[in-house]
């Protein structure tokens, strides 16, 4: 049976490519910033983040019941895994379409009253479609992650859609036409379909991969679905509530402060993604074996890499959070103050490790359910307190004591069920 010997390397292939795609991500945020002013650029973030939140809710939770199926039947149950990705592809089809006629439909409305920004009716529509594919693109990316293929799997999700974004912007400025947030959404369409048809091509070349068109929903794989589905709205409530209410508080341009801002920071949280991408399908075989020591071993070692690799990051943005903001513009320096924010918030979820898919790896989705269920009510109250009464700064605020929350309360979960404390970094 393997161990945690070999994981290192296999981590580290998925730092390499994850930290790909965080350049890329990073690179298109400064595209943006460059390119729109704050106004436009603004609207844009807005937008891609409900693309980003948005095709999470819609998928309801099925890429991580997919990862769970797929690393825990790879070698067995070929039947089982594309039962379960034909049934995941037939309700996000449903619900994709369902929320791009609401979106058209009530895109003035949406606009107006819950963002308060009317120029952000023009966008929606589009952004809807955007959800749709990303949710799709999730699913597949979910299950080649699970055949432990983790630097495809992060290539076709994060680095696809920013490089056709950042290639198209540059031959649109070369042709010299003009440049909008709504030209940029229309990037991104064109980048998702890309990265889907890469997805597709991985996927279903694999001579067991079968279209089930018809597939019948599996009963363990609903009542995963069933425990996901609130900790994947209730994650992201946690994670963007902040961000979300400000865009309803406070004016695009000090929301394109604040988007750039936390996605600076969380560049640092992507070397976590990074290592879920190769341990999140390893504890669910290993605990189908029911071997605990391996899924300890697994923890503890993916931490210490973390830690070794994000301390210096983090304490080059602490230091010269100026200089980082200042890469998208000199209107965006005055934002220094949220990324330092934004980013203790950020080092404290990288310090506690993969204790999310720990809990639901395990059998422990129920847990890690109520966790949320707590700290999603909790994010919302504090983000509309502080940002009321300190603006973006409590926005930021707001943002880094939920998520830091969330996660000190899933180090407890952890070690309450599985026996091990995932912050004791160099415990034998």
């Amino acid at each position: 049976m393997p161990r945690a010997k070999g994981v290192s390397h296999q981590v580290l292939i998925a730092l390499l490519v994850r930290g790909f795609g965080a350049g890329a991500s990073f690179a298109l945020s400064l595209v943006v910033a460059r390119v729109l002013n704050t106004t436009e650029a603004g609207l844009f973030f807005i937008a891609f983040t409900i693309v980003s939140a948005g095709s999470r809710v819609a998928s309801m939770g099925m890429p991580t019941a997919i990862l769970k199926v797929v690393g825990a039947n790879e070698h067995s149950d070929w039947g089982l895994i594309n039962n379960v990705i034909g049934v995941a592809h037939r309700r996000i089809a449903a619900i994709g379409f369902l929320v791009v006629c609401v979106a058209s439909w009530l895109s003035a409305s949406i606009a107006n009253y819950i963002f308060g920004k009317p120029m952000l009716a023009t966008l929606l529509p589009i952004t809807s479609l955007c959800v749709f594919l990303l949710a799709l693109l999730q699913v597949l990316a979910s299950a080649i992650q699970g055949r432990h293929r983790a630097g495809i799997s992060s290539f076709v999700l994060n680095s696809v859609f920013p490089l056709v974004i950042i290639i198209g912007t540059g031959i649109l400025v070369a042709l010299g036409l003009s440049i909008d947030a709504r030209s940029l959404v229309l990037l991104l369409v064109s980048g998702l379909l890309v990265a889907l048809a890469i997805a597709s091509i991985v996927w279903w070349r694999d001579s067991r991969s079968r279209w089930t068109p018809f597939a019948k929903p599996d009963v363990s794989f609903n009542r995963s679905v069933i425990y996901l589905s609130p900790i994947v709205i209730m994650d992201i409530v946690v994670q963007w509530s902040g961000y979300f209410l400000g865009s309803a508080m406070l004016s695009s341009t000090d929301m394109a402060i604040f988007s750039t801002a936390q996605r600076t920071a969380m560049l640092g949280s992507l070397l976590l993604i990074g290592v879920n991408l190769v341990v999140a399908p390893k504890f669910s075989a290993a605990f189908t074996k029911s071997d605990m020591r391996q899924i300890k071993q697994l923890s503890r070692q993916s931490n210490r890499l973390m830690l070794i690799a994000a301390t210096p990051f983090v304490a080059l943005i602490l230091a010269f959070p100026s200089m980082w903001m200042g890469f998208f513009g000199a209107e965006y320096e005055r934002g220094s103050a949220l990324l330092q924010i934004l980013t203790l918030g950020q080092f404290i979820n990288l310090l506690t490790g993969s204790v999310g898919y720990l809990l639901m790896m395990t059998n422990h989705e129920r847990d890690y359910r109520n966790i949320v269920l707590l700290t999603g009510p909790f994010a919302i109250g504090l983000a509309f307190v502080l940002t009321n009464f300190f603006g973006v700064v409590g926005a930021a605020i707001a943002t880094a004591v939920a998520v830091a929350t969330q996660n000190l309360l899933a180090v407890y979960m952890v070690k309450k069920r599985l026996g091990f404390n995932t912050l004791s970094f160099f415990s034998p």
